[in-house]
């Protein structure tokens, strides 16, 4: 036999005393108070390089269940050079409307300082209790910046609590704010020759294998004095497990995403034979793909 407890009759004063009527007997259930102040923040990354964004998972009242969370003021900060705010949700809270998790209105402060974007939601005073834990989630996308640096960003954002009432917040100022860190990989490049015949060398080129965002990239391959291309053959161009496209000097360039391909675009290439001693512009013959 199951019963569901009304939470909005518990109090924080005194214990909470439940009685259930049985048909044969009735029993009485005490309850210790519910919590006051609202203890313990956490913040979880989930970086999301192949859409260009991080969501960030900051849970409230996780140590102190059933507290009420009305008049909660929660303060989401972040570098504005590596990260721009998209969207903020309430993880559980159901859109009547909709159905999806609720879509929150945070507000942007003004004049945060140190180059620093802070947005800032607030539980409602008044109506329905909200009782902890409960989850926001912040979703920011990452700035071409991060892309740009040659070494792997670890980005950073910071989560912070205050109320109109400090007896609601833990003596401890420490405990009131938190952060989480993610790392954005760079793109992944690996290459492997296997000698084929007495004089020809097959160059297999691994991009990309850790699905890390990637936008107009182009990959430059120096053959190497002595070695020149054999466009015969063309260059293979695989997309996981689907079907090669092979590039040719007739037909160098393929639009994948006209393919289903999903997030791959144009796929082309160039091949500069070079006029110089040791290859003109390059040292050496030089093959460039666009991506």
């Amino acid at each position: 036999m199951d019963f569901s407890l009304d939470s909005t009759k518990l109090t924080e004063k005194t214990d909470n005393s439940v009685e259930i009527s049985l048909p044969e007997q009735n029993y009485k259930i005490i309850f210790p108070p519910l919590p006051s102040v609202i203890s313990g923040v956490k913040k979880v990354a989930d970086a999301q390089p192949a859409k260009g964004q991080v969501a960030w998972n900051i849970t409230v009242g996780e140590d102190s269940p059933g507290v009420a969370l009305n008049g909660l003021t929660v303060t989401d900060s972040f570098p504005s050079n590596h990260q721009v705010f998209k969207s903020a949700t309430w993880l559980g809270k159901k859109d009547p409307l909709t159905g999806q998790d609720m879509t929150l209105q945070m507000t942007e402060a003004s004049g945060g300082g140190s180059g620093m974007s802070t947005y800032s939601y607030t539980f409602p005073e008044s109506g329905e209790v909200i009782r902890a834990p409960q989850t926001i989630r912040i979703v920011t996308g990452i700035r071409g910046e991060v892309y740009k640096d040659k070494n792997a960003t670890t980005l950073r954002n910071n989560v912070s609590l205050s109320h109109k009432s400090e007896a609601r917040l833990p003596k401890d100022t420490s405990k009131r704010s938190t952060f989480a860190l993610t790392t954005i990989p760079k793109i992944s490049l690996n290459k492997s020759g296997t000698q084929v015949s007495g004089n020809r060398v097959r160059w297999k080129m691994d991009f990309n294998n850790n699905r890390a965002a990637a936008y107009q990239a182009r990959v430059l391959d120096n053959l190497g004095k002595g070695l020149t291309l054999d466009e015969s053959k063309g260059i293979t161009i695989r997309y996981g497990d689907r079907e090669a496209t092979v590039l040719k000097p007739n037909n160098n360039h393929v639009n994948l995403a006209g393919r289903g391909f999903g997030d791959v675009n144009d796929v082309s290439y160039t091949y500069s034979k070079g006029t110089g001693p040791n290859g003109g512009r390059y040292p050496d013959p030089c093959l460039r793909h666009s991506l």
